[in-house]
C-alpha cells in the first residue's frame, strides 16, 4: 500500500452478484494525529493512524486482516471482506457460502486470515468450530470447510485465534486458550496447507506476555514471526503488545522463544486490536494493525501503521 489520504467517503462499486457484494455502503477513513506509543523497540515508529466508519451495518468487529497484492483485506465476525487499496475502499463481499454455513454469534467466529502457503488460497479459522475454510480468490464457489488435526479438543470459544502461512514453507495457528497455570497456548505448526488433512504437523507452544493473549500472527519474509497480543478487561483500556519471534524451528512441545516488539498501552493510541498484517518494504517491513469494536461503534475501527527497519 503507498499511503492513506487524510480522509476518503467513496461509495464500494455496485455489486457483480447478490453472492459476492452484499451491501454498497460507504466507508470513512479518517486520519488522526498520531502520538507516541508507550514502548517501541528501536527502529520501529507510528507511521499512522486511521479511523474506520461505515454505513454498513455489517462493518465492525474486525478480527482478522491480511495483505494480498498491495491490498489490505478486512474480515468481520459477520463474515464480510472489505478490501483497501492505496487508502481508497474498493470491494466489499460476503466469505464463501462453504465458510459462512456455520458462521452466527452463537455458532462460530471467523478469527484469522492468510494466504495458503502456496500464495493462491485464502484460509480462515472459524474459532468456536475450530476448523479452517480453504478457497481460491478466482473461484469462492470452490470453498471447502475442514476439521484440522490438533484443534478438535481446543475450547470453543478460545479456539484459533492466530493463523499465519509462511510462503512456500507451511502454516502457523495458535489457539486462545490457556493449557496450564503457566498460560502456555497451544501452537501447530503444519509443514504445508492445513486444510489439508495430509499434511504433517508439530505440536508446539506459545507463551503470551503475563496477562495477554494471543490475537494474530504473521512472518516476514525472512521467517521470522510476528505475534499481536491484546489485553482487554472490562472498564479498562485495552492494550498490545507485539513480540517478534527468529525463524521457526519445529520440535515438538517446545515453546517459542522471542523478544518484545511494541508495546501500546495507556496511550491516545490504545485499542483493541485483533488483526494484523505485514507489508515488506525496501529497508525493512510495516505492520498494520486493525482494531475490533465488538459492533458497539463506540470508539470506531482504528487502523494503526508501525514501520520497522530492518
Amino acid at each position: 500500500m503507498k499511503r492513506f489520504v487524510p480522509l476518503l467517503v467513496i461509495a464500494l462499486p455496485a455489486p457483480a452478484s447478490a453472492e459476492e457484494v452484499l451491501d454498497t455502503g460507504a466507508l470513512s477513513i479518517s486520519l488522526e494525529a498520531s502520538p507516541r506509543a508507550e514502548e517501541l523497540a528501536s527502529g520501529v515508529r507510528v507511521a499512522g493512524s486511521w479511523r474506520l466508519s461505515s454505513s454498513d451495518k455489517q462493518f465492525g468487529g474486525v478480527s482478522a486482516m491480511m495483505m494480498r497484492n498491495n491490498a489490505l483485506t478486512l474480515l468481520t465476525d459477520s463474515g464480510r471482506l472489505f478490501d483497501l487499496e492505496d487508502g481508497h475502499p474498493v470491494r466489499s463481499r460476503a466469505l464463501p457460502a462453504a465458510c459462512a454455513r456455520p458462521l452466527g454469534r452463537k455458532k462460530a467466529d471467523a478469527e484469522a486470515m492468510t494466504l495458503a502457503p502456496d500464495g493462491q488460497g485464502i484460509r480462515v479459522s472459524l474459532e468456536r468450530v475450530n476448523m479452517v475454510c480453504a478457497w481460491s480468490p478466482d473461484r469462492p464457489e470452490t470453498a471447502t470447510l475442514s476439521a484440522v488435526a490438533g484443534m478438535s479438543q481446543w475450547k470453543r470459544n478460545r479456539g484459533a485465534e492466530a493463523m499465519a502461512s509462511l510462503a512456500g514453507q507451511g502454516t502457523l495457528i495458535i489457539g486462545e486458550g490457556a493449557q496450564d497455570d503457566a498460560g502456555l497456548r497451544p501452537l501447530l505448526w503444519f509443514h504445508g496447507d492445513p486444510a489439508d488433512a495430509a499434511t504433517p504437523v508439530t505440536t508446539m507452544r506459545y507463551q503470551p506476555p503475563a496477562g495477554f493473549k494471543p490475537g494474530d500472527a504473521a512472518f516476514l519474509p525472512d521467517g521470522r514471526l510476528i505475534v499481536l497480543n491484546r489485553q482487554t478487561k472490562f472498564g479498562k483500556q485495552a492494550a498490545s503488545i507485539l513480540t517478534i519471534h527468529p525463524a521457526l524451528t519445529p520440535e515438538t512441545d517446545a515453546v517459542l522463544p522471542g523478544r518484545v516488539l511494541a508495546r501500546i498501552a495507556h496511550s491516545a493510541l490504545a485499542a483493541n486490536y485483533e488483526g494484523m498484517a505485514l507489508e515488506p518494504r525496501a529497508g525493512g517491513a510495516t505492520i498494520w494493525l486493525v482494531s475490533d469494536d465488538n459492533f458497539r461503534g463506540k470508539d470506531g475501527t482504528r487502523l494503526l501503521r508501525l514501520d520497522m527497519a530492518e
